[in-house]
């Protein structure tokens, strides 16, 4: 053969992995929060990374699984290195969920969430791009 199991199961995960098919870059900015608004008020969530596109966050389920399961509106809070900038009234659509741990009665307790931002004003939009492209340049910047 003229490779190793080895070099195919490498060769194989690179041609499969999803993420090769991303459009944006995604970037982990830390102490950055989400305000999911929900019917029953307001559910705050860390932000594992973040693109232009869409979010992939932490959420402590509190008030039961239904909350999170459709699109939903969000607020994003930056912290100071970002002059505590937020982008408001964020439209998103549900991608993915994954339950981190479960609860009493088997009942999830924290998710794993991405939602894909399907209205974003412009503005906004424009804030989040800036932000998000900030904190790509510091990583490659980084990891030099």
């Amino acid at each position: 053969m003229p490779f190793t199991p080895t070099e195919l199961s490498s060769l194989v995960n690179e041609i499969t992995d999803p993420r090769r098919l991303r459009k944006y870059e995604r970037v982990n900015i830390p102490n950055v929060i989400t305000q999911l608004h929900l019917d029953s008020g307001d559910l705050e969530g860390d932000i594992v990374n973040i693109s232009e596109n869409g979010i992939l966050c932490d959420v402590t389920n509190k008030e039961g699984l239904n909350n999170v399961l459709s699109d939903m509106n969000m607020s994003i809070f930056f912290p100071m290195k970002y002059d505590h900038m937020v982008i408001h009234n964020v439209w998103c659509k549900l991608l993915r969920i994954v339950v981190l741990s479960w609860g009493a009665q088997n009942v999830p307790e924290r998710l794993r969430i991405v939602w894909q931002f399907v209205d974003i004003e412009d503005n906004q939009a424009n804030k989040l791009k800036i932000v998000v492209n900030q904190a790509i340049k510091e990583q490659v910047i980084k990891n030099k």
